[in-house]
């Protein structure tokens, strides 16, 4: 679906003028990364909007889509697939976050805080991260997570609890993508032990 509307918008802009045909490619990959990357808020955005909770649902993806950027994990098989998995988990989030406590979530956001801090990066089939990537990413990871305690600590002071609610999902989502990689580890070491 986004392939096919890079498509369109490419060929809009040699159609209307706006480029040469010569630049397809180069504006092709930009629109596509464009749209790759807009579409997590969008989706929430339709997602909460439908449940009534948009801006629960944009105080989830925006941690969300900040950590997973560096932290990398689970990526689905194809796109129907990554679809499907993001709508169900997205619902689920936006639906916890306007029925969960904070008190109910702390053990699950302290849980994922450590995940992500002594797991990230997790490298993806599709793309290897070097040794120094995976330092960088490691940092980045952690910076934000610093950040995003502080910012929740904030308005947990400022009893502004369904925004720290919220931010929690998004850094429990980004942690929960990282329990296939966790199992396949288990799954390898265990293997190593048994020969």
């Amino acid at each position: 679906m986004i392939f096919r509307c890079s498509e369109i918008i490419t060929n809009w802009l040699i159609d209307n003028g706006v480029i040469d045909k010569k630049d397809y490619d180069l504006y092709f990959y930009g629109s596509y990364t464009l749209l790759i990357s807009v579409s997590p808020l969008f989706l929430t955005l339709i997602i909460g909007v439908f449940m009534g909770l948009a801006i629960n649902g944009l105080l989830v993806i925006i941690p969300f889509i900040l950590v997973r950027k560096y932290s990398g994990g689970y990526h689905a098989s194809s796109p129907k697939i990554c679809l499907f998995s993001s709508i169900l988990l997205l619902v689920m989030c936006i639906w916890l976050s306007d029925n969960i406590g904070c008190k109910d979530l702390a053990i699950f956001f302290l849980f994922s805080n450590l995940i992500l801090m002594i797991i990230s990066p997790v490298d993806s089939q599709n793309y290897r991260l070097d040794e120094e990537q995976k330092k960088r990413y490691r940092r980045t990871v952690f910076h934000l997570l610093i950040i995003l305690n502080i910012v929740i600590v904030g308005l947990h002071i400022f009893q502004m609890y369904t925004a720290v609610i919220c931010i929690s999902l998004g850094i429990v989502l980004s942690a929960f993508l990282q329990i296939p990689y966790l199992g396949a580890k288990l799954i390898e070491c265990l293997k190593v032990e048994l020969l």
